[in-house]
């Protein structure tokens, strides 16, 4: 076994050994004293303890205090945790003072035995052999998800703490033997007690289903403990008039040849080692498996999100491409799996996953599979499909579609007006880049008595800057353009000019914008704050991410709010940190659930309580807090995590898309009917009650007009983050803004 197999944690020079053997003189505590380890209630407290002192650091203070008795030299997180304990300053050559002795930390005294010794014991309790279904499998929480909470724990809270002679990592200290079954013992949770003989696998809400998901979620456990059917049936024990049905159902489902196959090859042949990702060449994160390394947060490696691209269920599939699309990544090989996923798992929904890979990079070969798609009869039958392959050719790099000009002008359900866009793309470039600035300042000139802005002159005028960006302009240049003091109501060509100018800094990832963006996007306009949002997430890293968390304070809401756009989009360690510390902050309704659904978009398991609390709190009669739910449940499906309400929100949300699904199938040749009922979800008021207030706003708007200009960028249109119209819970972007 590699010694950072299943840890998050770079190997570090080795700290000298702390030891743990105190004088008489000095008071100690039994961690388990009072606790009994033999029961389910005992065992809870003992993994809830642990946690909570992981949380507060009150491993790391003791080690640091331990350090400084024994001079052994302290991990920065020890002297970090325990330095406002000491106030005595004793020179070099000195031992402290027996009086400067901490004997107790927070009235508890030192522990007798160091936090890995504690969370052996913990563990070796938490196994179960077998784990019985009709015993263990509803009743008793602590031993399905006990070890999920700490695993998650010592991953986001043990980095600094010292470490036993045989670990090189914070998880190292248990047997991987016994990490890989308490992760196996977890998804046995997921099975029912009884009634296998009548499950269905056509149901696809068959909990054999639920089961194989969960084992796919914890793949290092299956490649080190490579179990057999016949094997995790030593395991785990079902009822005797149970077993056959279950050994059928799990045959039947994965296609085994016989219950002493080994499972592994069945659940990610088809899923995680495709050819496709294989052929990528990408390396695997440290321990070999694709959920091996974790960052402190947990947060799941770019790699592991890649695979999830192939994932059986859609929501999967499209939330994780929106990952990468959503933060203009440059990887080739993410619209392969793209197209394999459509490919095997069909076309009926792909206007929402081809929609949300059209910011993806292209290559030669993914070009030429938009084109065979586009000449291909069967795609005009697929909703929005060619519209969105359309938009893949308009958004790809156009040296790839100049030498495929003559066949993207024949390709047959190309839709029209696309060919034209296309063209103007590959004629720019042979524009230099003084002409890129004239045909920019002329565009805006002929917009400049416009009382708002069309997609048509936003599309152009971004295709003129893509041009301009491939010639590099000097920071001076922008610089000076975007310090420039803009009135959004008058009618100059800088009014136009301004948005173009913030979307070329962040195409030229000019980090010395940075100030002058997060200023603009404190704008009242509609379009440039959205314009400074898109910028700052092409620029991307930490300074952005630390700048944009640093104006919060005293920021009004709607910078707020666009603000939480660009932590979401920035996937690093820092941008989860300054996340969660905004959250902790945030007393606005509106920007604190923003700020949850972005964390979850990083997907790591530091975002799933700050969600789950807020559901809890504020329940789902808001439909923003059911689309909250919904992406909390994908990110926990994703990431292999689990919380105590998932199987009952996960039925709920199953039962809504349902019933949804219903109601649109009843209203698609009613259009009148279909925008009123979308009205009602997006505001939650009776749509009699929204016409009205519509009627009365435009009363005032009209008067209104005349007293002032219209700022650019008013637009009657959903937001990209405002929930979708038609109901899925999703944010616009993410759905219908695809169609």
């Amino acid at each position: 076994m590699s010694g950072t197999e299943g840890s998050s944690f770079a190997a570090a020079p080795r700290q000298p050994r702390i030891r743990w053997q105190f004088a008489p003189d000095v008071p100690t505590s039994g961690f388990f004293d009072g606790i009994n380890l033999d029961g389910q209630w005992g065992l809870q407290e003992a993994v809830e303890n642990f946690i909570f002192g992981m949380q507060e650091h009150r491993y790391h203070a003791w080690e640091g205090v331990l350090c400084q008795e024994q001079g052994v030299p302290p991990t920065p997180e020890q002297a970090q945790a325990s330095d406002e304990l000491f106030s005595f300053g004793p020179s070099d050559d000195e031992e402290p003072p027996q009086e400067s002795r901490v004997l107790y930390i927070n009235g508890v005294p030192r522990p007798t035995e160091p936090w890995y010794e504690t969370l052996r014991k913990i563990a070796g309790r938490l196994l179960l052999n077998p784990f019985e279904v009709a015993v263990h499998g509803w009743d008793c929480g602590v031993y399905c998800h006990g070890w999920n909470e700490l695993e998650a724990c010592v991953r986001e809270h043990a980095a600094g703490l010292s470490l036993p002679e045989d670990a090189t990592s914070p998880l190292d200290v248990l047997p991987a033997a016994l990490r890989h079954r308490l992760r196996l013992q977890s998804c046995f949770c997921s099975l029912p007690c009884r009634g296998y003989g009548s499950i269905s696998l056509d149901d696809p809400e068959n909990p054999i289903e639920r089961f194989i998901e969960d084992l796919r979620a914890s793949r290092e456990a299956i490649e080190h403990l490579d179990p057999t059917l016949e094997s995790l049936l030593r395991m785990v024990t079902l009822p005797d008039d149970e077993r056959a049905h279950f050994v059928r159902l799990m045959e039947g489902r994965l296609g085994l040849a016989s219950a002493d196959e080994p499972l592994g090859r069945r659940l990610f042949d088809d899923w995680l080692q495709r050819p496709s990702i294989a052929a990528s060449g990408a390396p695997h994160p440290a321990g070999g498996g694709p959920d091996a390394a974790k960052d402190s947060h947990g947060r799941l490696p770019a790699e592991s999100v890649k695979r999830a691209i192939l994932h059986p269920k859609a929501r999967i599939r499209e939330m994780a491409v929106h990952y990468f699309s959503d933060s203009f990544t440059g990887d080739t090989s993410l619209m392969p799996l793209v197209i394999e996923a459509l490919e095997t798992h069909g076309k009926e929904d792909a206007y929402r996953l081809v929609g949300g890979a059209v910011a993806l990079p292209q290559t030669a070969e993914t070009i030429d599979w938009v084109i065979r798609e586009l000449n291909d009869e069967r795609s005009p039958s697929y909703e929005s499909y060619t519209y969105n392959l359309g938009r893949v050719l308009w958004g790809a790099n156009p040296r790839l579609l100049e030498a495929r000009e003559d066949e993207i002008a024949a390709a047959v359900h190309l839709l029209p007006g696309a060919y034209e866009i296309v063209a103007e793309r590959i004629e720019m470039l042979s524009w230099d880049a003084d002409r890129c600035w004239r045909e920019l300042e002329l565009h805006c000139e002929q917009h400049q008595d416009a009382e708002s802005t069309s997609d048509a002159y936003l599309d152009r005028a971004g295709r003129i800057v893509e041009a301009l960006a491939r010639h590099g302009v000097s920071d001076g240049r922008v610089l000076d353009l975007l310090a420039q003091e803009v009135d959004a109501h008058a009618r100059t060509v800088m009014t136009w000019m301004e948005p173009m100018i913030v979307q070329l800094a962040g195409r030229l990832r000019m980090q010395s914008a940075v100030p002058l963006l997060i200023g603009k996007m404190r704008s009242n306009d509609d379009l440039l704050p959205h314009e400074c949002e898109i910028a700052l997430i092409r620029i991307g890293g930490d300074a952005v991410a630390k700048a944009v968390a640093d104006a919060f304070a005293g920021a009004n809401r709607r910078f707020r709010l666009f603000a939480t756009g660009v932590l979401e989009n920035i996937h690093t360690d820092q941008a989860v940190e300054l996340t969660i510390q905004r959250i902790r902050d945030e007393t606005d309704a509106a920007v604190a659930r923003r700020l949850r659904d972005a964390l979850l978009d990083q997907f790591t398991p530091a975002a799933i309580e700050p969600a789950r609390q807020w559901l809890l709190e504020q329940g789902f009669a808001d439909w923003e807090d059911r689309g909250l739910r919904n992406e909390l449940l994908v990110t926990c499906e994703l990431i292999g995590e689990r919380f105590p309400e998932f199987e009952q929100w996960t039925r709920d949300y199953e039962a809504e898309e349902r019933e949804r699904l219903s109601m649109l199938e009843g209203m698609k040749d009613d259009p009148i009917r279909t925008m009123l009922w979308a009205l009602e979800q997006l505001t939650g008021k009776k749509s009699g009650e929204v016409i009205k207030e519509i009627a009365e706003k435009e009363a005032i708007r009209a008067v209104d007009s005349v007293v002032r200009q219209p700022s650019h960028g008013v637009r009657s249109e959903v937001g990209r983050n405002d929930p979708c119209p038609c109901g899925s819970g999703k944010k616009y972007k993410k759905c219908c803004m695809r169609k």
